[in-house]
Formats: structure tokens, C-alpha cells, sequence
């Protein structure tokens, strides 16, 4: 899906250009955990995140609709700009019936679909992100906070990363036809009566958890308490 870029001069109040900068980019949400942003349009190259802008002091990156703060410093120099809003809405007239297409950036004449909004966790994207199947998928809250995971091998979750401290997310997990399949959570995750929940127990059976991160250590967690676990879920 293309991205909408922000692109700025870093200057001091005076004017003065702030090479060397560093630029720091946070979602606008409780704990302002660091974004997942993107080198180019089509969102296929990871930029890091914080950066540095050159001797220019031009900074540049795409990053998925929503809301940011972006900070940047460079020794005393400090400037935060809060509710950036980045999105390609605004790359449409006003009026007009016509959409970018997110593949190819051609105008195509079509309804946009409605956000669903769900209820069970808080900024839950659209379509669930699908978790890589291993032994040790990991959950990364860059992406979203719905996530969807098929195994059909033993695995231990792992903890999450991109996360703050209040970060609630959901896994909907389905057991695959795999047989003498085990699945478990790293240590970190605690249970809200002290035992975690039991993840499936046989082919096609599928369970939702539903967790908050309570502590962190730079952006990954260290401890994850399981809010909730339920059994078979509906279509999201």
C-alpha cells in the first residue's frame, strides 16, 4: 500500500539549519511508542527510527495513514511537533469521485470501503496482520494491534516489540492440521489469575487472547499480562 511522506528543514527558531539532527517519530497514542516508518512510497524499505538528517537538515519519511509526534534534537536544540496528521487524503480534490488506487497511484472511480471499527482492542487496523508460523512467531505493534497466527508446528510466543507500557493487542490463533502440536508464551507473559491460558487443543480449534504490556525495556516488552482468552471468534 503507498504511504504518504512527510518532509521538513530542520531549522532553529532563528532559521539556523540543524545538521546532524536526529529525528524521532512516535505514534499519538498512550506511551507514544516509536512508529514503523518507510524509506520509500511503497513501503517495501524500513527506515530506522530515530535517524539523523544530513548536512542539509532535510528529513524525509512514509509512514501509514495516522497520527505522530516528531521530534527533533540535536545537543540544547529540541523541537516536537504533536498530532502531525500523515495520510494521502489529502492528495484528493475535494468533491472529487475518484480514489488513488494503493497499488499503482492510478485514479480509479470506486467507493472507498468503510473502516469496520471492532470492539475488542483498541486501535485495531482493518484486516488483522498475519504472523509468520515458527517456532517463535514474534508480535510486532508497528503493524497493528490485531494479529492472526496459523500453526501448524510447536511455538512459543514470543514478546512483543514496537510497544509501551498500556499497549493492549489481540492474537486469534487457529491450530492447523498439525498433529502433537504444543504452543506456549515465552517468559515475560503472566496470567490475570496467575495461569496462562491453554492455546488450542486440536486441529481447526481457535482461541483468542487478548493482552496489555506492563512493562517494557526500550521498545520491547519484558512483561505481558493475559487480559482475556476466549474460545472460537468470528470473522474480524
Amino acid at each position: 500500500m503507498a504511504e504518504a511522506i512527510w518532509q521538513a528543514t530542520i531549522v532553529d527558531d532563528a532559521g539556523n539549519v540543524q545538521d546532524g539532527a536526529t529525528v524521532s517519530v512516535h505514534r499519538m497514542e498512550a506511551g507514544f511508542p516509536l512508529a514503523l516508518i518507510h524509506i520509500d512510497r511503497a513501503g517495501t524499505e524500513v527506515k530506522g527510527n530515530p535517524f539523523s538528517v544530513g548536512s542539509d537538515g532535510f528529513a524525509a519519511f512514509h509512514a501509514p495513514g495516522g497520527v505522530y509526534r516528531i521530534t527533533a534534537t540535536k545537543g540544547a536544540f529540541s523541537k516536537t511537533w504533536d498530532y502531525v496528521a500523515i495520510g494521502r487524503g489529502s492528495e484528493i480534490d475535494p468533491g472529487s469521485s475518484a480514489l488513488l488506487d494503493t497499488a499503482s497511484d492510478t485514479e480509479v472511480n470506486e467507493k472507498a470501503p468503510e473502516r469496520v471499527v471492532t470492539p475488542d482492542v483498541l486501535f485495531s487496523p482493518l484486516v488483522p496482520a498475519t504472523v509468520t508460523s515458527s517456532a517463535t512467531p514474534g508480535i510486532d505493534l508497528a503493524l497493528g494491534r490485531k494479529f492472526r497466527l496459523t500453526f501448524d508446528e510447536s511455538f512459543v510466543l514470543q514478546l512483543p516489540t514496537h510497544c509501551a507500557v498500556g499497549d493492549e493487542f489481540v492474537v486469534h490463533f487457529t491450530e492447523g492440521s498439525g498433529s502433537g502440536v504444543t504452543a506456549g508464551f515465552a517468559a515475560g507473559y503472566v496470567g490475570s489469575d496467575e495461569e496462562l491460558p491453554t492455546i488450542n487443543t486440536g486441529a481447526g480449534e481457535r482461541t483468542r487472547v487478548h493482552c496489555e504490556v506492563t512493562a517494557v525495556s526500550g521498545t520491547t516488552a519484558t512483561e505481558v499480562l493475559v487480559v482475556a482468552a476466549g474460545g472460537l471468534w468470528g470473522a474480524p
